[in-house]
């Protein structure tokens, strides 16, 4: 699997401004990305053009390396984004929206709730990458 495509890619668009990363901690380190195999969490500031480069940062993905995102499997999930937000960031991914706290790799996230307040308004996407597979020699 190609991984590093994907961490590369992430990458670049953080560092020309594409892309803006989660600010993470009292240090706000800059996290854009989480991955475990074909297990991936995308992350960063609740902005549109935020969802614009994860779709198009995905389809690349599935271009370079033969990949297959399911973005019907995928979920975008908000920390202080309001619903009609997250809602319109996920149409723009064509993926459904989770609720927090949610799971990863059967691990409830470690988000201190009780302190909501203080995090800036982050969305995580999160989902599988698998293999394509040829059906009746078209590529699905």
């Amino acid at each position: 699997m190609k991984v590093e495509d994907l961490s590369c890619l992430m990458t670049k668009a953080t560092s020309l401004g594409l892309f803006e990363a989660a600010s993470i901690g009292s240090n706000n380190v800059e996290v854009s990305h989480l991955q475990f195999v074909d297990d991936t969490i995308l992350m960063g500031s609740a902005r549109m053009d935020n969802a614009v480069v994860i779709k198009r940062i995905l389809r690349n993905l599935e271009l370079i390396s033969g990949l297959k995102v399911n973005f019907d499997k995928c979920c975008l999930f908000g920390v202080n984004v309001i619903g009609k937000r997250l809602c319109e960031m996920a149409e723009i991914l064509g993926s459904g929206v989770g609720s927090m706290p949610f799971s990863y790799l059967d691990i409830k996230s470690i988000f201190s709730f009780g302190s909501c307040r203080e995090w800036k308004k982050h969305i995580f996407f999160g989902g599988y990458l698998g293999r394509r597979r040829r059906v009746e020699g078209e590529v699905s």
